[in-house]
């Protein structure tokens, strides 16, 4: 089965429709605490419905991972949306964000690394050879930041082809599976079932945003830094 999710997640992150730039325009009235409770609002149903008849709930949880993808990524960069507003330094969202927050969220602690002060000095200095320039991250300017977490994924191994997959897949996929096993598994008892599936999908969503934070707050550290 792990190869299966996997190959569904990855599907899934690579084919998300959420759009950092959308998201920005539309969420501009939230509070951040008001963004959270709108996202757990829209995920319990869903996972409720997949489980609550047994015997289609196998077929249905496929369709359910590509809902629920789509909605940490629209969720994680609500937050990232909310705190560069409040932080007052405009939209700091890109799409590769999502990746980086996967990572934070799935325990990955070479990425973790990557965004703290010796990591981003280590990145920087690497960038400044292939140049041939002095290193330093404040040489770059803020445009350094807004590419970062491409190169950051890259070095981490969470790219293929400029693609998620790799070790990002495998990490992800194994955190997915934990979860969704516990929801195949109560599936099969109708009521119990659909409160579990249910329950696990806002279990993600609240995760996600918990990293979102973790992560926007690294990066807006390095914003104000260069």
């Amino acid at each position: 089965m792990s190869e299966r999710l996997n190959k569904v997640i990855i599907d899934a992150v690579n084919g998300m429709t959420a759009d950092p730039a959308e998201i920005y325009k539309n969420c501009g009235s939230f509070s951040l605490g008001g963004w959270k409770v709108l996202q757990l609002s829209l995920v319990g149903g869903s996972g409720a419905a997949a489980a609550a008849i047994p015997v289609l709930h196998l077929a249905t949880l496929a369709a359910d991972t590509m809902f629920i993808i789509n909605r940490m990524g629209t969720a994680a960069y609500g937050v990232g949306a909310i705190m560069g507003r409040n932080a007052g330094l405009g939209n700091i969202v890109e799409t590769d964000d999502f990746g980086m927050i996967l990572a934070y969220w799935s325990g990955d602690e070479q990425v973790r690394f990557l965004m703290s002060p010796a990591g981003v000095a280590k990145v920087s200095a690497e960038l400044s050879a292939k140049l041939g320039v002095k290193a330093g991250a404040k040489i770059f300017g803020k445009g350094f930041v807004k590419g970062l977490p491409k190169v950051m994924l890259f070095s981490a191994g969470w790219l293929v082809a400029g693609r998620f997959g790799g070790k990002g897949a495998a990490k992800v996929g194994a955190k997915f599976a934990a979860k969704l096993a516990g929801k195949v598994g109560a599936g099969w008892i109708p009521l119990l079932g659909a409160a579990v599936a249910g329950g696990v999908n806002v279990w993600l969503i609240e995760s996600i945003m918990s990293s979102a934070e973790e992560y926007y707050r690294a990066k807006i550290q390095l914003v104000r830094s260069v």
